[in-house]
This record gives structure tokens, C-alpha cells and sequence, in this order.
């Protein structure tokens, strides 16, 4: 019995009970007519849950066939995709690697020009040395930084060095000999000369 039906029969009883001494038994009338209706709906209800089960497979069936038909052809939408998205990338890395490449080319040729100008320069100055009386010499390279002065008398002939170096000032001519000699140290190590 259905606790629906259950409370009906509870608000009736009272009223029942001074009724008729036959109220009981209608009472269990009327329960067995509930029973017997829920009954009833029950096997209606056990009917309609096969055929909605029968109907939830199917469909599922259907789904599960509708997905392993087009799962080809999904993948292969995927990977066709895919490949696209491949060779874009493989057209802009290659773009990239272009430019670089001509920017490497760029840089190359600057440096090369630099080269050539350092070493033009190198020999005008070099030669301008050279050609200076040692006096007005000594005092240029009084003038310039440490390391381009140390540098420069190790490009010039020796005897033009030493000429220069004996018109420097003791403090200046100290500094090169430092220079010099630290440049050689580190040139040929610690080997003796």
C-alpha cells in the first residue's frame, strides 16, 4: 500500500468508524482496491521500463555506430589540419631562417669592411709614426690611452720605439713598458724571450 493511500485511510477513520460497524471492512475494501489499482499501475510501469530501456540501448547503439563510422574520418580531419598547421609553421620558420640568413651576411660584410679599415688604419698610423720626429711623437702617444699607446709602439720598428721611448716622460715611458710587457707576457705565456 501506498503511503499516499496509507493517509487518506487515516483522515477517513474516524469519520468511518461512527458511520457503520461495517466501516472496517470497507476500509479494507477500499486498501485492498488501492493495493489492487497500484498493482495495476506497478505492471504498467514494469511494462513501459523495458520498452525505455529497449529505447535508451537503442539509441545508445546508434551513437556508439554514428561515432565509430565518422571516427575515421574524424581522424583524418584532424590530421589533415594538423599537416596544414605544420607546414605554416615550416613556411614562417623558413622566412625566418631568410632573414637571418641575410642579416648574418650583412654583419659579415661590416665586419669585413671594419677589418679592412682597422687594418688601413693600422698601417697609415703605423707610418705616420714612423715619419714623426720622436719628441712630437712621445708626446701623442703621452696623449692617447694606455693600451692604443702600448699597441702602437709594438707596431713601429723597434729602433723608432726606443727613440720615442727615450723622449717620453719617465712616468709615461714606465706605464708602456708595463703595458708592453704584460702584452707579451700574455702573448707568449710564461716562455722566456
Amino acid at each position: 500500500m501506498s503511503a499516499q493511500t496509507m493517509q487518506v485511510l487515516e483522515r477517513r477513520k474516524p469519520a468511518m468508524s461512527k458511520i457503520s460497524p461495517l466501516a472496517p471492512s470497507a476500509a479494507a475494501l477500499l486498501v485492498l482496491l488501492a493495493s489492487c489499482g497500484a498493482g495495476a499501475n506497478g505492471a504498467e510501469a514494469r511494462r513501459e521500463e523495458p520498452a525505455a530501456a529497449r529505447l535508451a540501448s537503442a539509441a545508445g547503439a546508434e551513437a556508439r555506430q554514428y561515432c565509430g563510422n565518422i571516427a575515421n574520418v574524424a581522424a583524418a580531419s584532424r590530421m589533415a589540419q594538423q599537416e596544414k598547421q605544420l607546414r605554416e609553421l615550416e613556411e614562417r620558420m623558413q622566412h625566418r631562417l631568410g632573414e637571418l640568413e641575410a642579416k648574418r651576411a650583412e654583419l659579415e660584410e661590416l665586419l669585413n669592411r671594419y677589418d679592412a679599415f682597422a687594418k688601413k688604419a693600422d698601417e697609415t698610423l703605423t707610418s705616420l709614426f714612423t715619419k714623426m720626429k720622436p719628441e712630437a711623437a712621445a708626446a701623442q702617444l703621452a696623449n692617447l690611452d694606455e693600451d692604443s699607446a702600448a699597441a702602437l709602439l709594438l707596431r713601429l720598428k723597434p729602433q723608432n720605439s726606443s727613440a720615442i721611448m727615450n723622449e717620453m716622460d719617465s712616468f709615461h715611458g714606465a706605464l708602456l713598458a708595463k703595458k708592453i710587457a704584460a702584452f707579451s707576457t700574455l702573448k707568449h705565456g710564461d716562455k722566456k724571450l
